[in-house]
């Protein structure tokens, strides 16, 4: 029973040492220094979509791309790179804090028969 717990536990622990030790030098060049008057495309979102969208376009070295992202940057919250980590994310500055609508016929142990519906204000 304990070795189930205890090895996700280090596996975590593990994940997140190894994402502060590829992370600890800054890689982003000041503001001042990349942003261009004009871009031949401007993606909005971040995402999963977004990026993939940003990395194919700049595979034409020719091509000025501008990625815009919301959330605040994600090196600051290691566990958004561990997948299992994900519940821990909610309801906090990389969450969009998303609700759906009422519902008639469910959600009735809800507030307001809502249910949260996280999503991500981060890169990727």
């Amino acid at each position: 029973m304990m070795l189930k717990v205890v090895v996700p536990v280090i596996t975590a622990l593990a994940a997140i040492f190894v994402f502060r030790q590829l992370n600890q030098e800054e890689t982003f060049i000041p503001l001042s220094k990349k942003v261009n008057k004009t871009y031949d495309y401007v993606i909005v979102g971040a995402g999963s979509a977004g990026c993939v969208l940003a990395n194919r376009l700049t595979e034409n070295k020719h091509v000025t791309v501008l990625l815009l992202e919301a959330g605040p940057d994600d090196r600051k919250f290691p566990n958004t790179s561990v997948p299992g980590f994900a519940e821990y994310q909610y309801h906090t500055e990389v969450d969009w804090e998303y609700f759906t609508e009422p519902q008639k016929n469910s959600l009735h142990g809800f507030d307001e028969n809502r249910s949260s519906w996280p999503g991500g204000r981060v890169l990727g």
